[in-house]
């Protein structure tokens, strides 16, 4: 995932002295919203293909209310971990 990798070599540019931790500091929240924002449409994306699979099966009538019960816990759920944690996870 492209926003990982960027916060790696975030991380590895402020150790480094490369970049000023005070434009890490600023670019935390941008990652954060946009990693959050890759993950949400990754959710939908793959309910809408679970749709499609299951649209000619009927004994699946709450299909659609199954996934708007999905849709809605993702959207209540914690926000992204901070970029300190994603550090770890990368190593």
């Amino acid at each position: 995932m492209a926003v990982r990798e960027t916060v790696a070599q975030l991380i590895e540019d402020v150790y480094s002295g490369r970049l000023d931790t005070r434009v890490a500091t600023a670019l935390t929240p941008l990652l954060n919203l946009q990693l959050r924002a890759i993950e949400t449409t990754d959710v939908e994306r793959r309910l809408e293909e679970w749709g499609k699979q299951s649209e000619g099966d009927q004994t699946n009538t709450g299909l659609k209310q199954r996934q708007n019960e999905v849709l809605q816990a993702n959207e209540s759920t914690e926000p992204a971990k901070p970029l300190s944690d994603m550090a770890s996870d990368t190593a």
